[in-house]
């Protein structure tokens, strides 16, 4: 195939690929965000759920790229969703400890825009705070340092 053929061919599937994932994350996020919200006032411990289950899945050495990449696609694909502040109260949330959270909150601010840091931090989220004072107060979720 010629080199035109060739882009033609990827943009194809690229597009069909886009479409079909796009539709499985939305029925995702419509599925997942209630069943959550259902745990949570089930009492689950929503933090230790994800230090045992999901970042075992995620290799240490990779946390810099996940955490930026995540935060830069939910800024950029937000739909009228706080996609970005939920992804980044979720991660201060289960951080481990003061250190642990400063290195992910300088992974989380490299892939936000500068306004979309500042904005998430206009009293939803306080992001050089760590544990519940990192939140309006009433507004923390069972954290590390609520333990």
């Amino acid at each position: 195939l010629k080199a035109k053929e060739k882009r033609a061919a990827i943009e194809k599937a690229y597009v069909a690929f886009r479409d079909k994932n796009l539709a499985h994350l939305e029925l995702e996020e419509e599925v997942m965000m209630p069943k959550v919200q259902e745990l949570m006032k089930k009492g689950v411990d929503m933090r230790e759920a994800m230090r045992t289950h999901l970042l075992p899945a995620l290799p240490a050495s990779e946390i810099p790229f996940f955490l930026s990449f995540a935060m830069t696609t939910l800024e950029k694909h937000a739909q009228g969703k706080p996609r970005a502040r939920v992804f980044a109260h979720a991660f201060q949330a289960v951080a481990m400890s003061e250190e642990e959270w400063a290195t992910w909150h300088k992974y989380i601010r490299e892939g936000l825009s500068e306004g979309e840091y500042a904005r998430i931090g206009e009293g939803e989220l306080y992001w050089d705070k760590w544990g519940d004072s990192a939140y309006p107060v009433g507004t923390a979720p069972k954290s590390a340092a609520s333990k």
